[in-house]
């Protein structure tokens, strides 16, 4: 039997086939999105401080429909194979709403499981996120740059491990 993932642009193939279909969907009869979810699907939208979950084809169906998407452009696409021959799909973009002015930026991630017993592919998680951009200009420049005038990156310190179990296997 022949591998779904015999090479990396099949992923890709896949993650873009989906990515035309769920987004045309979305701005010709969003009314038909529902069918892209099961009843165990969950989806996240985010946007800065709120954030709602959704569990089940209704409750996916309701929160997408309250977005009231007007037009959606794709920046990007991308896809990588997953745990049990799923698909993990990136998407940037702009959206704009009814809900408010102007355009938005946004990032999408699928959690696509292939249906062996139909040879597709359906939505078992979502997270749909507005990015909410921080301006350079609104960022002091000792906030970005060290001592040398260089530009630097911060990373947050991470606590120091302690061995698990004995110490000296894992």
């Amino acid at each position: 039997m022949a591998s779904l993932y015999s090479s990396s642009i099949m992923v890709s193939q896949v993650g873009l086939h989906f990515v035309q279909k769920y987004y045309d969907v979305l701005r010709e009869h969003p009314a038909y999105l529902y069918q892209f979810y099961t009843s165990s699907s969950t989806m996240i939208r985010v946007d800065g401080e709120s954030t709602v979950t959704a569990s089940g084809v209704s409750q996916i169906h309701f929160l997408v429909q309250s977005l009231h998407c007007n037009e959606i452009e794709l920046n990007t696409i991308k896809s990588i194979k997953s745990w049990s021959e799923g698909i993990i799909v990136l998407v940037s973009g702009w959206v704009k709403s009814d809900r408010f002015s102007g355009w938005r930026k946004f990032v999408q991630t699928f959690s696509l499981s292939h249906q062996d017993h139909k040879n597709i592919y359906i939505v078992t998680n979502d997270i749909f996120h507005f990015v909410r951009e921080k301006h350079l200009s609104d960022v002091k420049e000792e906030e970005i740059k060290d001592h040398e005038g260089e530009y630097k990156v911060t990373m947050p310190k991470i606590p120091k491990m302690e061995p698990f179990g004995d110490g000296d296997k894992i």
